[in-house]
């Protein structure tokens, strides 16, 4: 009778001890090296920037979103690999942080084809451009300038996630019929990371 007691409260004990910490989210942050970029094409035509797989858009209406983050499989394997013992459901309600050994000190974007006399191809054509970091409390929906983007994508640390995310925008009616960019993101260890744009056919805005 004393054994199954005694069984009875190890049995209650670990319970109780699988409810708090269930109810509870521990101080989990895992650091990650910046290792890759992307770019997605966005339709900046409607009332809300939405994703776009077309490849064309309009002259005065290039847009971007660009997604720089640690390895693709990384965030993933952190997270099956967060709770032991536990179901990816129940470990999914707290959340992973992400804490990056760099910052992005610097973003260019260069011109692939001419955008004008005044910018031909090979240009630095960064200031053209205006920035928004989408779902940051900070940017609403205000475009920004590059130069204060930094600031709201080096926040120290990602929750979920291993990516920091922006959104490009030109700011210039493109007289050309087509264009392309490449995108840098310049590293504080140094390392610079680059990704082209795809090859986008423009209409004349009205």
């Amino acid at each position: 009778m004393k054994r199954f007691a005694r069984f009875s409260i190890i049995v209650a004990l670990f319970f109780t001890l699988r409810l708090i910490h269930s109810c509870g989210c521990p101080d989990n942050t895992t650091s990650f090296d910046f290792s890759q970029m992307s770019v997605r094409n966005l339709d900046n035509t409607q009332d809300y920037v939405t994703w776009s797989d077309n490849d064309t858009m309009y002259s005065a209406a290039v847009a971007f979103e660009v997604t720089v983050s640690g390895d693709e499989n990384f965030a993933f394997f952190q997270k099956t690999q967060f709770n032991p013992g536990f179901t990816l459901a129940q470990a999914s309600e707290c959340p992973i942080i992400y804490v990056p050994n760099q910052n992005i000190s610097r973003i260019r974007v260069i011109t692939q084809e001419e955008i004008s006399p005044e910018f031909p191809a090979g240009t630095d054509v960064t200031g053209l451009f205006l920035a928004h970091v989408p779902h940051h409390s900070a940017s609403g929906y205000l475009y920004i300038t590059i130069e204060k983007l930094y600031d709201l994508i080096n926040t120290g640390s990602y929750p979920d996630h291993a990516t920091a995310t922006f959104r490009l925008f030109c700011t210039e009616d493109i007289s050309n019929s087509k264009a392309r960019f490449t995108i840098i993101a310049e590293l504080s260890d140094g390392r610079s990371l680059v990704a082209d744009t795809e090859l986008i056919y423009l209409l004349q805005s009205q």
